[in-house]
């Protein structure tokens, strides 16, 4: 509950368990609080490097890079491949197959097969063409 500290202003105290982001009400009144560090870690370091993750790349056989437009940063071809020890190279990124899960096939049903789809649209227009004539016939 909210308790009166100064004309104009009401405080209370909540205790969580969890830092985040927290919406508290009163029923009439709300406000968002943050709870945690007033300086995160994720907030730190806010220029996109690819310093942090390179270790981790680079111990696991792959590689790091920007990929975009520009600067002659080019998109690297991406290559399922099986085993190996290294998954990146100069012009391709390697992706592991791991068989977690298999594709046994993939059914398409189309909604409107040829004919049958034009009659359903040539009947809906009949339909609402039928339907504001009568509206407008019993109007007049």
């Amino acid at each position: 509950t909210l308790e009166a500290a100064e004309p104009g202003l009401a405080r209370g105290t909540y205790l969580t368990r969890e830092l985040g982001l927290y919406k508290l009400t009163d029923g009439t009144l709300s406000v968002l609080t943050s709870v945690g560090p007033e300086n995160p870690r994720e907030y730190q370091d806010v220029i996109s490097s690819v310093k942090a993750l390179a270790p981790l790349a680079e111990a696991s056989g792959g590689s790091v890079r920007r990929i975009g437009a520009g600067d002659g940063v080019q998109m690297p071809r991406v290559a399922a491949m099986r085993a190996a020890t290294n998954f990146a190279g100069s012009d391709f990124i390697g992706i592991r197959r791991t068989q977690a899960s298999v594709v046994r096939g993939v059914g398409v049903l189309p909604l409107a097969i040829g004919l049958f789809g034009l009659l359903v649209l040539l009947g809906s227009i009949v339909l609402a063409w039928y339907f504001e004539g009568r509206t407008r016939a019993g109007a007049a």
